[in-house]
C-alpha cells in the first residue's frame, strides 16, 4: 500500500496479482501522476426540449479550468 503520495509528484509502481495458485510475476513499470481533485460539477437543469413521459432533457455547463 501507498501512503504519504504528493500532489504534483510522478510514481511508478510495480503490481502482482495473488489468488489460491500463489503470486503472478510483477508487471511492467506504471507511471502515475498525482493532480488536484476535480471540482464538483454543477447540479444539471432540466432542459424543456427532449422532455417525455419516459425520458428527460438534461444539460450542465462544461468544467472550466
Amino acid at each position: 500500500m501507498a501512503n504519504g503520495l504528493t500532489k504534483g509528484q510522478r510514481y511508478r509502481f510495480k503490481y502482482r496479482a495473488e489468488n489460491f495458485m500463489g503470486f503472478s510475476d510483477f508487471s511492467d513499470n506504471v507511471r502515475v501522476g498525482l493532480g488536484p481533485l476535480p471540482s464538483q460539477p454543477s447540479t444539471p437543469i432540466r432542459a424543456s426540449l427532449g422532455n417525455s413521459d419516459t425520458s428527460i432533457g438534461i444539460r450542465w455547463n462544461a468544467l472550466t479550468s
